[in-house]
């Protein structure tokens, strides 16, 4: 049976891993920002002449712009994010229970929600598809 929503399976598996570890890496990027950005606690020093002008805001920026890895993380949190706000409730408790509890396969998830099998995936496949069109690995 094909689905409206089909994606290629490397594609698929690419969309599958990032989803799985979306709520780690949402928590790693915030851990990271939080490390960059500098203290609102003003540093005293007891050696004279150590005042000069800083750009700590520019400097953060541009340490978080320049990081390939933070760049990464950054679009596929945010792409996560947008294609979730736009599903609806059964569809973030279908993944909710399937990629980050990892406490159901997808039918088991389905029919915990009160869908058929085949309704789960179709909901599942059009959730991955929201992602990868945000993450553009496809087009509309």
């Amino acid at each position: 049976m094909r689905y409206k929503y089909s994606l290629p399976s490397e594609i698929r598996s690419t969309v599958e891993w990032q989803l799985e570890h979306y709520p780690e890496d949402k928590r790693q990027l915030s851990s990271y920002k939080d490390d960059l950005i500098p203290s609102p606690t003003q540093a005293y020093s007891l050696t004279p002449g150590g005042g000069g002008a800083s750009r700590t805001t520019e400097n953060v920026a541009m340490r978080i712009a320049s990081s390939p890895y933070l760049r990464r993380l950054e679009q596929s949190v945010a792409a996560i994010e947008y294609a979730l706000s736009r599903a609806d409730d059964i569809d973030r408790r279908l993944i909710e229970l399937v990629y980050w509890r990892r406490e159901y396969t997808v039918a088991g998830a389905g029919l915990r929600l009160g869908l058929s099998c085949s309704g789960a995936y179709k909901r599942l496949n059009k959730v991955l598809a929201a992602v990868a069109l945000e993450l553009g690995y496809v087009s509309a």
